[in-house]
């Protein structure tokens, strides 16, 4: 650990290895030997990097491998820690699923969720030199049945078994299309798919953060953050400042512009743990984010964003800074507008984005990979500027792990929006569809009226852009263009 007093974030990456759990009542010599494991990962993906199992993808290899699912599984890891932090903290972000956690031999915690961070502190815990985590995962598969049998015999069930709606799957906070689905295979699988880190607080950290944009009369934009600020337990009285600075925009290319604006600094309020400060950011002309449509002229709108930088600094100038974080945001406004229809049928289900109507056509995202950790969703480091079609908004499949910040960031930086509710369907089948508003196999246009009559000219297919094709992935690990 440094001995500034920097927040330090190591991500612990190397030196993972995975073996079977000990079953007490199997013969010792039938036990799989420890094996290297890869995190971010699943269990699945280590066994067939060892040589244990088939690749399930492969013709009926799927069959052979369901023991894996039956079985409990530890994953275990050595890292060297330079003088103890007093106040630190691991993050597990993604832990699949019914996990027992232990630190030094010591037991730190349990965990029932595969779809949310866990977060646990460990600054008393911590050995000068060597540490050893370990991670038991419990089979999901077994989990959920014992508590489906549980439920059935309290005399309270009113639904019959299916495997499908009312299964193990329904008992375990996890990914139900691990469990199978029509259009994927069955390995429920585990592990530890998203990354483990460290965190050293030595002073104060950053923990959350949210934003607030309010439009005014004379056309000037307010941004309202609400950060978050933890403090170490010997720091609770030490003088804070929060800076916050929006100097660059994105613009229509994809380059830095400069905003002009000055940055803002308060202090932060004394208090021991969570803490929070507000500050607002005034824009006099602010640049409004648009979806990737054509308005009434033909121009198409792009996705404009601020680049946002939020400092958290002692008043020691000394000392430097302590922590920081940075995100883009865009300024726009959002009306979901109801109203009934001129045939007194029915009602309308429509967006209007800043102040103008805007025909949305939605597709589904279900996962591009069945083992989680292989799917890439990190966003590109710029967008390739093409063809437009009118997609606006891509759901997530219900189905799917949530979605990480990066996903959202990517659709915003595309000019679509990320949504995690139900898909918004137009009368016409919408047709596999890109992050980046490019439909592929686009229906032919109809005559339309009403809100559907929004809708821009249906253009030619295009490749997608560089932020789909970073994200599609196909099952065997290779980068891919879909086009059904």
């Amino acid at each position: 650990m440094s001995t500034t007093q920097a927040t330090e974030r190591r991500l612990l990456r190397d030196g993972w290895r995975v073996r079977e759990a000990d079953k007490p009542d199997a013969s010792p010599s039938t036990a799989l030997p420890w094996m290297p494991a890869t995190v971010p990962g699943n269990i699945h993906l280590d066994l067939m990097r060892a040589g244990v199992i088939a690749d399930p993808f492969y013709r009926m290899m799927e069959r052979g491998v369901g023991w894996v699912d039956e079985a409990d599984w530890v994953y275990e890891n050595t890292f060297t820690v330079d003088g103890p932090p007093p106040h630190a903290c691991l993050i597990f972000k993604g832990l699949d699923t019914i996990a027992d956690i232990a630190l030094n031999g010591e037991a730190l915690a349990s965990t029932d969720n595969m779809l949310v961070e866990h977060e646990f502190p460990v600054g008393g815990r911590l050995r000068e030199g060597e540490n050893t985590l370990t991670i038991t995962f419990h089979s999901a598969l077994r989990v959920g049945r014992e508590r489906r049998a549980a439920w059935s015999a309290s005399g309270e069930d009113t639904m019959g078994p299916d495997w499908f709606t009312y299964g193990p799957r329904s008992f375990v906070r996890k990914a139900q299309y691990m469990y199978g689905w029509d259009w994927g295979p069955e390995p429920v699988s585990g592990g530890i798919w998203r990354d483990v880190e460290l965190v050293s607080v030595p002073m104060a950290r950053f923990l959350d953060w949210r934003h607030e944009v309010q439009f005014h009369e004379d056309g000037r934009a307010t941004v309202h953050f609400e950060v978050f600020v933890e403090r170490a337990p010997a720091h609770g009285e030490s003088p804070l400042t929060f800076a916050l600075t929006a100097a660059w925009l994105h613009d229509e290319n994809g380059d830095l512009q400069p905003t002009g604006l000055e940055s803002v600094t308060v202090e932060v309020p004394e208090g021991e743990g969570r803490v929070s400060v507000s500050a607002d950011l005034d824009i006099a002309d602010p640049v409004l984010w648009r979806p990737n449509m054509a308005d009434a002229e033909g121009c198409f709108g792009f996705a404009a964003l601020y680049d946002v930088r939020m400092l958290l600094l002692p008043t020691e100038k000394e000392i430097g800074l302590l922590d920081e974080l940075a995100t883009r945001i865009g300024l726009r406004t959002v009306e979901l507008i109801r109203e009934p229809d001129a045939d007194g049928n029915g009602e309308s289900f429509m967006f209007r984005v800043n102040g103008e109507d805007v025909f949305i056509k939605g597709a589904n995202w279900i996962p591009a990979d069945s083992f989680p950790s292989r799917t890439r969703t990190s966003p590109p480091s710029a967008r390739t500027p093409g063809p437009r079609a009118p997609q606006r908004r891509t759901p997530r499949w219900r189905a799917c792990w949530r979605w990480r910040a990066t996903r959202a960031t990517t659709c915003c930086a595309c000019g679509a929006a990320d949504s995690t509710s139900a898909t918004i369907s137009t009368r016409r089948a919408t047709r596999w569809a890109s992050s980046c508003g490019r439909t592929f196999r686009m229906p032919a246009p109809t005559t339309r009226t009403g809100a559907s009559a929004l809708r821009p000219p249906v253009r030619k297919p295009s490749a997608p852009c560089a932020a789909c094709a970073t994200i599609l992935r196909s099952p065997c690990g290779a980068e891919t263009t879909r086009t059904r």
